[in-house]
This record gives structure tokens, C-alpha cells and sequence, in this order.
């Protein structure tokens, strides 16, 4: 038993910060998950009838159940937890002043209680497949399962104990509402929360193995032909017929002079200048890729409870480079997108402060559909503003959030940051050692420091090549793919498109390009017994959308007698 009450308060003063963090993100999104059901959470529940209040927590039970179950959690967990959570819930119902009074409840006597179970079921490699979920829908602190990898490690007890950890009633051990250790060695109990220091909302990527969750089912694909076409017959419930139109597509490149410069204007159009208004791609390209575009399109009213600002963005990007119409009316985009503004500025749900990234998404929306000035759900004198304050405050090592921050202004206003701004961006990110800083990870930072660097018009990187090139080198595998990453892979050829090396790397071009067109097959309704699928899972249908946008994106930037 002191075994025990030593590893769980080791596992608390090493991650506390990390920990509720990991608490707090995950507490977020089910709140999301809540509101999106139209619950208004704040709503003073005593002048409610006993009926309506029953009928909303029964709704917010429900919500919170699909969420977390999305999240890889069984079905069967989840009803033990609610039923016992019910009982307390009707012995505490005087003392619920809002539903949010309820929520919290609910999540500090049982929320919490599973998502330390989690943790501790990847420390003692009995499943690693639900906290990697977590991490897909950016619910982990940064590199949050990397420093758990170190300690479990560095902490051979921890395998020692397995049996007797294993089915242990964590409550026995810890005190959830207050995050305190019940029994510990000392005398002194320790309550993590303390010394909490104040921390920055870490950076979240937006792709980082996206495709892990289907990569079994790649596996499972026979090899499919890479002449098949997408299906171009309009479902039912579309009216108008879709057509994939011929463009000529093909990418020429041209080499910019050295340039240490601060700022000059943009002689060479990249993939980057697309977010807002992105072109559709040669029909050759598309017709190397196996999708089902019915299914596709459908999805639209199948998953409609799934779609967020992030969702809507690549639904509407994908159907862009298909040169398909897009099935939404601009009153139904508005409907979809009022949930994800808080005080005119584009944020992940109505109650959560505004970010950089469901900005870029919103904005690229309102681009791409040419909502602009059609509509005051959203002030641009507000949001321009708030990209002011993150450029203000940035930091060069967090690229992603600076990408973001650039492609902001780019879709708003190309005067939304004067020189002034881009110069406090523009030195610091040139003079960045990226591969000498800490938890360099490689092809996400390389893309994001290249994209950063080439918005900066600074789009001579041949100081970088060499360096880069080693690096990614070193990832490639047999197969032509990057570490089997679909993502990874599609963005390598974003990464030699910036770098001018398609032509001098042609066969590492090829291959990855063959993996990444015949790999999968797109909405496909053969994998839908698969508990982590596009159909029925908002996690599955986000991974789908997600790997056929990069797979899009980076093949437009080829020309079809490459592959």
C-alpha cells in the first residue's frame, strides 16, 4: 500500500502542472461538447420545473458520455461512473445553483478520476491507445506523453507494482475535488495544487499524428489502383450536378535572390498564399486518389453535430481543391460558426477566450465563402486587435502560434501588421537555431519555421538546406513514407516544395507521393466497423478530413507528370 501512495505521489510532484492542465483542456472540450447541445450551462436552475432540469442533465450526462467514449473510454466505464455519479448528484440536487454547479460536480468526484486511470494505464503500458487520442484532439500538454515516456523509464518501480496497482480504487488514494494525496509516506499530506506556478496555454499541433488513429486500417487496404476515380455522381439530397473542371495547375518554381532584407515584396506565389482562397487542383492529381465523393458530401448532414470552426475549415477546403460546390448556404455556415464566437472574435466555443488558431480557421472560412461584410456575427476591428496582442507578446520558438498569427493578418487585412510588427517577428525567427531547440520536433518545426520564414518574404533558404535535409533524411523509411505518417509525409513535400528541392530530390518526391495516394481510400464505407471511424466518431471524421487536406495540398504542388 506505501508502494502504491509512493509511485501516485511521484507521478503528482513530477507532472502537477502537466496534470491539470491535462484537466483543464479535457474539462474544456466536454463543456464545448455541453454547449454545442444549445445547454446554456450559467442558467439559475431554481425557478426551473423538476422535469425541464431532469431532461438537462440528463442531455449533459449524455454529452459528456459521447465525448468522452469518442475519446476511446468504453461504454460500459462510462455507465458505472454515471450511475454512481447519479446517486450523488440526487443527494447534493439543493445544492446546484447552475448547471455548470452540476458539471463541476461531475467532474471533479469522476472526470478526474478517469483521466488519471488513463495516465496511469500508458505508465504501466497496459493502454496506450486512449491517451494518444487525447493528444490527436489537442487535450494533452505539449510533448505530455514524452516527459510520461522518461519517467516510466527512469522509474523501473512503477512495472514492479504493476499487479498491485492494477483495479486499485483510485479514490482510496487520491482526493479528486481537492487533487490531494490520501496516503502518502510522510506525515504531511501533499496537495499538488500549492505551488502552482502560472503557465502559458501550451502550443497545440494541429496534425501531429493525425493518421496514427488509422493506420491499422491502412494496413487492412489491398492494394487499391491508382487510376480510380472519384466518384462525381451528386447524392440525393444535392441538387445540382458536380463536375470536376480542368485547370491548369501545374506549379512552376523560381529562385529568389539571397535575401537578408527585412521586408520586400512577394515575387513568388506559394501553397501558402491559398488559405482564404484556396484553387482546385489539376483533375489528374485528383484522379490518383481513391475517394468516395458521395459519402464524402454526405457527411455533411450525417456528422453535422460534429462540425466545429476546425472541421468546417477543411470540409469546405477540400471541396475547394475538388472544384466541387460547396453544399452549405451562407445562412447555414453563419448557424454553424455562431457557436465558436465569443465577443466578436472567432474562439473554440462561446465560453472559452478567443485563440490564434480558430481565428486562422474562421477567417479562412469567412475568405474562402466570401462572407465578408455580409454579416456582424464578427467585429475586424476586434480581431485585428487581438492578432496585435499575440505578434506583441509572441515568442520565435513558438512558431505554430506565429504562422497562425501571419496567415491571421494575411486573411484580414495586409495591412492588419505594419512593418514595424513583421520586423519583431522577422530577425529573431531568422537567427532561430531550430534544431538546437529544446523538443525539437522535426517536421512539424521545420515546416513551421520555413512557412514562417517565406510569409516574411525571407524565401531564400539555402542556408537551411543542407540541415534540413539531413534531418528528414533521417525519418525516411523503406517504404517512401516518413515514420508511416500520412501528415508527416504530405507536409515533407510542402517542406522540399519551400525549400526549392523537388527537382534535386525527385525520388524521395515520388515516393512519398506514391505513399500518400495509395495508402487509404478516402470516406470510404468499408472501414465502418472500425470503432474509431469518419461515421461515427468526431475524432475519425476530424483525422479524415485532416489527412485528405494534406494529402490535396501537397500533391497540387507537383505537376501530374511527376508522379
Amino acid at each position: 500500500m506505501e508502494d502504491i501512495s509512493r509511485v501516485f505521489t511521484e507521478i503528482l510532484a513530477e507532472f502537477n502542472t502537466e496534470v491539470l492542465e491535462y484537466y483543464r483542456l479535457t474539462n474544456s472540450y466536454l463543456k464545448d461538447l455541453i454547449v454545442y447541445k444549445n445547454i446554456e450551462l450559467n442558467t439559475k436552475i431554481q425557478t426551473e420545473s423538476e422535469g425541464l432540469k431532469n431532461n438537462t442533465f440528463e442531455k449533459i450526462l449524455k454529452a459528456v458520455k459521447t465525448g468522452l467514449n469518442t475519446l476511446g473510454i468504453p461504454i460500459k466505464k462510462l455507465n458505472e461512473h454515471q450511475n454512481t455519479f447519479v446517486l450523488l448528484a440526487n443527494a447534493k440536487s439543493s445544492e446546484f445553483t447552475s448547471y455548470t454547479s452540476f458539471v463541476d460536480l461531475y467532474q471533479r468526484n469522476h472526470i478526474n478520476e478517469l483521466l488519471f486511470e488513463i495516465l496511469l494505464e500508458y505508465l504501466l503500458d497496459i493502454d496506450k491507445k486512449k491517451i494518444e487520442n487525447f493528444k490527436l484532439f489537442d487535450l494533452l500538454p505539449e510533448n505530455f506523453i514524452e516527459k510520461l515516456s522518461k519517467f516510466k523509464e527512469n522509474n523501473l518501480e512503477l512495472l514492479k507494482i504493476k499487479k498491485a496497482l492494477v483495479g486499485q480504487n483510485l479514490k482510496s488514494y487520491i482526493d479528486f475535488s481537492t487533487l490531494t494525496i490520501k496516503k502518502i509516506i510522510s506525515s504531511k499530506p501533499t496537495n499538488i495544487t500549492k505551488d502552482l506556478k502560472k503557465r502559458k496555454e501550451p502550443e497545440q499541433d494541429i496534425l501531429l499524428l493525425l493518421q496514427k488513429a488509422k493506420r491499422d486500417n491502412i494496413e487492412k487496404l489491398k492494394k487499391l489502383k491508382k487510376d480510380i476515380r472519384p466518384s462525381t455522381k451528386l447524392p440525393d439530397i444535392i441538387k445540382e450536378e458536380i463536375t470536376i473542371k480542368t485547370v491548369n495547375q501545374d506549379i512552376k518554381t523560381e529562385q529568389d535572390s539571397l535575401s537578408s532584407a527585412p521586408i520586400k515584396q512577394k515575387k513568388k506565389k506559394s501553397f501558402l498564399d491559398f488559405f482564404g482562397n484556396i484553387p482546385p487542383i489539376h483533375p489528374e492529381i485528383v484522379n490518383k486518389f481513391v475517394i468516395d465523393v458521395v459519402s464524402f458530401l454526405n457527411s455533411r448532414v450525417k456528422n453535422v453535430d460534429f462540425f466545429d470552426l476546425e472541421i468546417l475549415f477543411y470540409y469546405v477546403s477540400n471541396l475547394k481543391m475538388l472544384n466541387i460546390d460547396i453544399p452549405f448556404s451562407s445562412i447555414e455556415v453563419l448557424e454553424i460558426m455562431k457557436n465558436f464566437i465569443n465577443g466578436k472574435v472567432f474562439s473554440a466555443s462561446k465560453n472559452n477566450i478567443p485563440d490564434i488558431k480558430s481565428v486562422f480557421y474562421g477567417l479562412s472560412i469567412f475568405s474562402e465563402l466570401e462572407l465578408n461584410g455580409k454579416t456582424d456575427i464578427i467585429d475586424d476591428g476586434e480581431i485585428e486587435k487581438f492578432i496585435k496582442l499575440i505578434v506583441k507578446y509572441s515568442l520565435p520558438e513558438k512558431l505554430q502560434s506565429n504562422l497562425y498569427s501571419l496567415l491571421c493578418s494575411d486573411l484580414i487585412s495586409s495591412e492588419s501588421l505594419n512593418k514595424e510588427d513583421k520586423m519583431r517577428y522577422i530577425n529573431p525567427i531568422t537567427r532561430l537555431d531550430l534544431l538546437n531547440i529544446k523538443e525539437f520536433r522535426t517536421i512539424k518545426d521545420i515546416y513551421n519555421h520555413l512557412a514562417l520564414l517565406t510569409l516574411l518574404n525571407n524565401e531564400n533558404h539555402d542556408a537551411l538546406k543542407k540541415s534540413y535535409l539531413i534531418e528528414i533524411k533521417k525519418l525516411l523509411l523503406a517504404n517512401g513514407s516518413i515514420k508511416d505518417s500520412f501528415t508527416d509525409s504530405a507536409k515533407v513535400l510542402l517542406i522540399l516544395d519551400l525549400l526549392d528541392l523537388k527537382e534535386q530530390e525527385a525520388d524521395i518526391c515520388s515516393n512519398l507521393l506514391n505513399f500518400i495516394m495509395n495508402s487509404t481510400k478516402f470516406f470510404s464505407l468499408t472501414m465502418l466497423n472500425e470503432e474509431l471511424n469518419w461515421r461515427n466518431s468526431q475524432l475519425g471524421y476530424k483525422i479524415e478530413l485532416k489527412m485528405l487536406f494534406w494529402a490535396l495540398l501537397a500533391s497540387s504542388r507537383y505537376a501530374p507528370q511527376k508522379f
